[in-house]
């Protein structure tokens, strides 16, 4: 049985949590959506310190938190793909 919940903040360390995955539980968010507004540098910053490390651990699907804002560019939204699919070692995409 699968059942699915969202960090109700991107600072949360719900994978610190005793016996996280475990292959049990698959958690998507734990991305700040701010950082997608504010821009690479920020994105790239909010991304690598966690994306890596819960990849490895497993049971992590990383994407924002809740919606990603409308006041984030396109540009920003394709860069922020781009890095998870560069990280996952998939090829990026023409936007």
């Amino acid at each position: 049985m699968a059942h699915g919940f969202q960090s109700a903040l991107s600072g949360s360390r719900f994978y610190q949590a005793p016996g996280f995955a475990g292959g049990k539980v698959t958690m998507a968010g734990n991305i700040d959506k701010r950082a997608l507004i504010k821009g690479p540098e920020a994105i790239k910053e909010e991304v690598m310190s966690k994306v890596p490390f819960l990849l490895e651990k497993g049971g992590f699907f990383p994407s924002v938190d809740h919606l990603v804002p409308p006041d984030v560019t396109f540009e920003n939204f394709c860069y922020f793909i781009n890095l998870l699919r560069e990280i996952g070692g998939l090829e990026k995409l023409k936007f």
